[in-house]
């Protein structure tokens, strides 16, 4: 079966239009998969460095009021160290629920240096009745918060690389997304300029036959072989 220019044209068009629709699906594809990964990203591996991050910072507080009560003995100061401590356990357990493999390993380590340092402070307010020179309590108690801070730091630190990880990974797939789009597209304007050179070609073809024959007919020629290739 012959084709006809129409029948070229509509070709053309369509594969112009299956292409569209090919990037249109592809791109609202590779859309949700970024969304829902970054919606997961955020949900897990987000949530777990804030929870470590702000672990450690409350760790900070908590050291600092724990050295305040050494210096000045208020009592104000134990309750901010206990409310410290409790936000510590909150964010432990979280953590705890967002972790998995190493993770696990690095909080368990940072459990077992956190428990001592929860009883640090009724040892304290216990050592600060027979003695309430700042000085001996300061050197009995030294160095008490140090197992913790190294263990919540390991914990963060993890916690970040996991992060970058997680992002890197959908870098990457948003740029193959990228790359089949565009290959989608070449090939596309590849097929397109292909028939559309070919449709030209035939027109021109035409074109030109029709003038040799009204040429040809200028002149007297009738034969067959001058009549217009759509009536042959």
């Amino acid at each position: 079966m012959k084709l006809t220019l129409s029948h070229k044209l509509f070709g053309v068009a369509g594969i112009s239009v299956i292409a569209l629709i090919a990037i249109a699906a592809i791109s609202y594809s590779a859309n949700s998969v970024m969304i829902s990964g970054y919606q997961d990203m955020e949900d897990t591996d987000g949530t777990q460095l804030r929870t470590a991050l702000h672990a450690e910072n409350e760790l900070g507080l908590a050291v600092q009021a724990y050295k305040n009560f050494v210096l000045r003995g208020d009592d104000t100061y134990v309750e901010e160290f206990r409310k410290s401590i409790t936000e510590i356990r909150t964010d432990l357990s979280t953590y705890e629920k967002l972790s998995e493999g190493d993770e696990l390993v690095r909080l368990k380590q940072a459990m077992e240096a956190f428990q001592p340092y929860e009883q640090s402070i009724d040892l304290l307010v216990q050592a600060r009745k027979t003695n309430r020179d700042p000085v001996f309590l300061d050197k009995s108690m030294r160095g008490v918060d140090k197992p913790v801070r190294l263990a919540f730091q390991e914990m963060s630190k993890r916690s970040i690389i996991m992060f970058d990880e997680k992002k890197a990974e959908l870098r990457k797939l948003a740029l193959k997304m990228q790359m089949l789009v565009i290959a989608i597209a070449l090939i596309a304007i590849i097929i397109c300029i292909a028939v559309s050179a070919l449709i030209i070609r035939g027109i021109l073809k035409a074109v030109s036959e029709v003038r040799n024959g009204a040429e040809k007919a200028a002149v007297g020629d009738l034969t067959k072989d001058n009549r217009c290739p759509h009536q042959r």
